[in-house]
């Protein structure tokens, strides 16, 4: 919905306690846009969410200083308020885990160059992967888990969906625990996609992140691999996210509020209806909760990939070991 200049609207900021405050729009703005305001005299990066409550005298309110050119989805806005509702938290606390006042300023100064990836033919899928890969409906919402044993090829057949993804001009998240974000797994990538992944983790420096978060909200990065917080970049096209270990405890957030990435990405994807891929050799009990009752589909790869065989176990009684 569009305001036009002289409406009252409401902007989000990123303060832990608000659910947005009344300004006055100075050109017409549309929700989802990315503005500046001030509150007792410093400025923010806000987000506007809709029209004003109208309960301030006109006099009092204040302008907003400055419309960007970057905005969100409406379907972001919609998001970022169920979240609210769904954790408890502060609209303004979910809004500050997607917003940074220095990386936006900057970004579009430091914004990244398209990335180009093309499938390389390297990787031929076997029959149970090809089946897998075939099962998973890309074209609206719903949550696939791929269910295989260490070794069974998982990865590969989440990257099939994700060059159909990108193939199709979409933007596509795949989110891992830190942990898994090895140089084996960026090989694997560029074996595949003939490029290096676009990643995103804790320990990018202020120059990347910026980079990167200009390069998302432009829509030139359309591939990112990253950990929990790579779901709040500035999304403006998602067609589909894997949560690889998605039995991982790494996606419960403790410390700004309380969140499951994994369940924020589902319930994103409900309201921008795209799919979800769920990847596991151990899933956590809710997961496979949902695939019993029938709300999440699922795929089952029960031998590895390339003939790998799997390793003997046996039990060693260490009671009777010297």
């Amino acid at each position: 919905m569009k305001y036009e200049q002289g409406s009252i609207v409401k902007v989000l900021i990123p303060n832990v306690v608000n659910e947005g405050f009344d300004y006055l729009a100075t050109e017409p703005v549309s929700i989802g846009d990315i503005v500046s305001v001030s509150v007792m005299n410093k400025v923010f990066t806000g987000l506007v969410t809709g029209a004003g409550d109208g309960n301030i005298n006109p006099k009092k309110i204040k302008s907003i200083i400055k419309k960007y050119d970057g905005s969100l989805p409406k379907t972001s806005v919609e998001w970022i308020k169920k979240m609210s509702n769904w954790t408890m938290m502060p609209m303004g606390s979910v809004w500050k885990l997607i917003e940074s006042p220095s990386d936006f300023i900057k970004a579009h100064r430091s914004a990244s160059a398209i990335h180009n990836y093309f499938d390389t033919g390297k990787v031929v899928l076997n029959s149970e992967q090809h089946a897998a890969a075939k099962s998973i409906d890309l074209s609206k919402f719903g949550v696939h888990l791929l269910d295989g044993i260490t070794g069974s090829g998982k990865t590969q057949v989440y990257f099939d969906a994700l060059m159909r993804i990108y193939a199709n001009g979409s933007q596509a998240l795949l989110m891992m625990p830190e942990i898994a974000l090895t140089a084996q797994f960026i090989g694997r990538f560029k074996e595949r996609f003939g490029a290096d992944p676009v990643i995103w983790h804790s320990n990018l420096t202020p120059a990347k992140r910026r980079n990167i978060w200009g390069g998302v909200l432009e829509n030139k990065i359309k591939v990112v691999v990253g950990t929990r917080s790579a779901l709040f970049l500035p999304w403006q096209d998602l067609g589909l996210v894997v949560v690889d270990e998605e039995h991982d405890s790494s996606y419960k957030q403790e410390d700004m509020g309380l969140y499951h990435a994994r369940d924020m990405v589902i319930l994103l994807a409900k309201i921008a209806n795209f799919p979800v891929i769920l990847a596991s050799a151990t899933p956590s009990f809710e997961t496979l909760k949902n695939v019993m009752t029938g709300k999440y589909k699922s795929s089952k790869l029960a031998s590895r990939f390339g003939g790998a065989s799997l390793p003997k176990i046996e039990v060693v009684d260490m009671r009777k070991q010297k």
